[in-house]
């Protein structure tokens, strides 16, 4: 018996209308007009550009006496970052000017020798031409010791390690105490990354690179600030491919527009939006709102008494909305779900 009143009960509630489904809370939608926008969507890193992050290093050997810097601090091109011990170096530079002096002293010497002996009758011409020959390698001497005095001076320049851009410390690989040696390659102290040359690089699968081109306008958000949509223009297309997840991808160099107004930093992910196509100024809908039926396009319209299915002419689209361009028009309200249930059982308005 309770089998039999189970059966009962359900073929009565699946064979009528629901009335109580009916009466069910649709979504809606007020319709407007906008922007339709076809894009493609990629995630990308901000990178520095070309030239936007130097490694700073030292061009002579010694103990580092002093760092001025630590990592995050901003700094201005020509403040200094770290000073070199020219202690070594200074007594270098008093050694050649010795040198030097006693270059000149000797140059001086061999001068007054050519003179004299040039005016004395009864000498040979190859005594003279003896002192002419001492004379000139002391001025090739007197040459030699001022190029040493100067390159010596030079790098004590070098002592003191200034920055070639403005930006902030990336990083410091050599601290104070440290001998470093230049004998054959700069010693890295920081890393310098200036934030106002920052771009940003993202990766577009082969099947989409043929839509994207140089010029072209772009919007991004970076997770930090997601509300700010920025922009950026493509500013490369690099020819060489990467095979990424088994997909040829290539990487696509966006330029950032306004970089001042956001405080990007290295290595932020980057929503890129790059725009194919734009359309202003139309009616649009939601694709759920629109019911496809012998051909033609439906949407059901809310009147004063329920739901109207009328029948509309659909224009340009993308993945999730589609332009009205006649049947409705702005300031209508439309169903976006259950069309069907309310079609074919004539469901009342929402409200």
């Amino acid at each position: 018996m309770l089998i039999v009143a189970i059966a009962t009960i359900a073929a009565f509630v699946f064979s009528r209308p629901p009335q109580e489904q009916n009466q069910r809370r649709w979504a809606t939608l007020v319709t407007k007009r906008g922007t339709l926008e076809d894009s493609i969507i990629a995630i990308g890193a901000i990178k520095p550009d070309v030239g936007g992050q130097v490694k700073v290093g030292s061009q002579i050997s010694g103990i580092v006496e002093q760092l001025r810097v630590n990592v995050g601090d901003m700094v201005r091109q020509g403040d200094v970052l770290a000073v070199i011990n020219t202690s070594q170096m200074r007594a270098r530079i008093d050694a050649l000017e010795e040198d030097l002096a006693t270059a000149n002293a000797e140059h001086a010497y061999a001068q007054v020798q050519l003179q004299r002996f040039s005016q004395i009758s009864d000498i040979s011409r190859n005594q003279v031409d003896g002192f002419r020959r001492d004379a000139q390698v002391r001025a090739s001497t007197v040459r030699r010791a001022q190029a040493e005095l100067r390159q010596a001076r030079i790098e004590l320049g070098y002592a003191t390690i200034t920055a070639p851009i403005s930006g902030m410390i990336e990083s410091v690989s050599t601290y104070q105490g440290e001998t470093v040696a230049a004998s054959f390659s700069a010693p890295t102290f920081v890393t310098i990354v200036d934030l106002q040359r920052l771009q940003i690089e993202c990766n577009i699968d082969e099947s989409s690179i043929g839509q994207i081109r140089t010029g072209q306008e772009v919007t991004f958000t970076v997770d930090a600030f997601a509300s700010e949509v920025q922009k950026g223009v493509v500013r490369a297309i690099l020819p060489k491919a990467e095979l990424v997840n088994s997909v040829v991808n290539y990487i696509v160099i966006v330029e950032i527009l306004d970089k001042k107004e956001l405080s990007l930093r290295p290595e932020m992910t980057a929503r890129v939006n790059f725009v194919l196509r734009s359309k202003g100024g139309i009616v649009l809908v939601p694709r759920s709102a629109v019911i496809r039926q012998g051909g033609s396009s439906y949407v059901l319209v809310r009147d004063g008494k329920g739901w109207t299915k009328t029948r509309v002419r659909t224009g340009a689209g993308n993945s999730q909305q589609v332009e009205i361009s006649s049947g409705v028009g702005a300031g209508q309200t439309v169903l976006v779900d259950g069309q069907l249930w309310v079609a074919e059982y004539g469901g009342g308005a929402d409200d």
